[in-house]
């Protein structure tokens, strides 16, 4: 009960995301023409007053690189492109707002923690299925049985898309975003799916097989 609520509610919110992530790019679109204005302004200004300008002008642009990385992550719910655009929103406020030196120290330590995790956390399937059980769809079944526990069919050579796939053929269903298919006490959500090609799965155990607390 609790899960088919949860997938209604899911399509609408999507729909709405999208239709934001438009209204994103439509306003980004429409902003551009600004920047040829600030550059006119830049050049025929006096010193003083193309420095003001210049500081405005990289406001404007940050601001829209900001817009498109949440666009992007709005399409895309990768871990990578949220982490990309708290990066560009830290960069934005170093270079417009920061004056002294601890607002840049503070900063670049943002920043280098954003790599950092961008570097070893954020392609790093263990700490990914811990964080929010999701696998990429190119880990091998065995690893998954293996590593962390699932109880899925011992088949050494298959991935573990290849096994979604294989499970939508057997109950005739078209692989999608957001599909949920089940084997054994488990469900599985494709909760990326680029062209067809099932990018990351989310994995649960059904509700009926979850523990529930007694009062």
């Amino acid at each position: 009960m609790y899960t088919r609520l949860m997938k209604k509610i899911k399509k609408p919110i999507l729909v709405f995301e999208v239709i934001i992530a438009i209204i994103l790019a439509v306003t980004v679109l429409l902003s551009i023409p600004s920047l040829f204005e600030y550059i006119r302004l830049i050049v025929t200004g006096s010193k003083e007053v193309s420095y003001a300008i210049f500081s405005e002008f990289l406001k404007h642009v940050l601001m829209l690189i900001v817009g498109l990385e949440m666009i992007v992550m709005i399409l895309t719910r990768s871990h990578n492109s949220i982490l990309t655009l708290v990066l560009f929103v830290i960069a934005r406020k170093m270079l417009v707002y920061a004056d002294s030196m601890v607002d840049i120290f503070v900063g670049t330590l943002a920043i280098a923690v954003i790599f950092l995790v961008l570097r070893y956390l954020a392609g790093n399937e263990k700490f990914l299925a811990t964080y929010d059980n999701t696998f990429s769809a190119a880990i091998p079944v065995e690893k998954v049985r293996r590593e962390f526990g699932f109880k899925l069919p011992e088949d050494n050579t298959n991935t573990l898309g290849g096994f979604i796939y294989q499970l939508s053929k057997e109950n005739n269903l078209q692989v999608k975003e957001g599909l949920t298919l089940e084997y054994g006490d488990y469900e599985f959500t494709i909760v990326n799916c680029n062209d067809g090609v099932i990018e990351r799965i989310l994995i649960e155990e059904k509700q009926s097989n979850k523990p529930t607390s007694c009062d």
